[in-house]
């Protein structure tokens, strides 16, 4: 609940104002190291910015000292001991640069890791929201979690009272309960709270202009 609310929705929002001006390209990181265990349980999946040692290289350090030692990396989170962790990281590396370089991550298709299909990454589009899902199976995929993020576009719209239309031609599974005094001033309160904490400013002031 509190991923949708406070990164997948806006995720989701501001993939689909991007891809209005430029190509946009979406991800969901699925894999985690065999080592993460050291760090979270297996039950918890792949937390925010587990990519980000990937797309760094961290786990290549180990075959680079003189790089390790240059970056000043004196110790690790977790053990980047795994093969399988190396050929992630040249996976993630080969797109990003590629995406930098061209604007696309898979010009041709990407070599993919753990004997998956190579990679061709389509792009986040109006009407078909490609996403491509990173993990031990790698897939491209459709239509992430859309339904939840209405949900909270919805729920939004009824803390301020105002309509909030982030998606298109899509219901939420469930809608929001009438008001009831005591509980809506609590919950008020603390999604405000939650917005504030993990929102883009001007989001918040955008929210903020739509409940005064």
């Amino acid at each position: 609940m509190i991923t949708d609310a406070a990164f997948g929705m806006a995720m989701d929002r501001q993939a689909k104002w991007q891809q209005e001006v430029a190509d946009t390209y979406v991800y969901i990181q699925g894999y985690r190291s065999p080592n993460a265990t050291s760090l979270y349980e297996e039950w918890m999946g792949a937390p925010h910015n587990c990519e980000v040692p990937y797309v760094w290289g961290y786990p290549r350090l180990l075959h680079n000292p003189a790089v390790r030692e240059d970056s000043e990396i004196v110790w690790d989170i977790i053990g980047w001991i795994d093969p399988v962790d190396v050929d992630f990281t040249n996976y993630f590396q080969t797109m990003w640069s590629n995406f930098a370089r061209f604007g696309d991550p898979t010009p041709e298709p990407v070599e993919a890791p753990e004997g998956n299909d190579p990679t061709t990454w389509l792009k986040f589009s109006e009407g078909e929201y490609n996403y491509l899902e990173t993990d031990w199976d790698i897939e491209l995929k459709q239509d992430y979690r859309q339904r939840d993020y209405v949900f909270w576009e919805q729920y939004l719209s009824y803390i301020v009272d105002k309509p909030i239309r982030f998606s298109e031609g899509i219901q939420a599974d469930t809608m929001p309960i009438r008001k009831s005094s005591y509980l809506e001033k609590k919950t008020e309160a603390m999604v405000w709270e939650a917005l504030k904490k993990t929102l883009p400013g001007h989001l918040i002031e955008e929210l903020l202009a739509l409940k005064s």
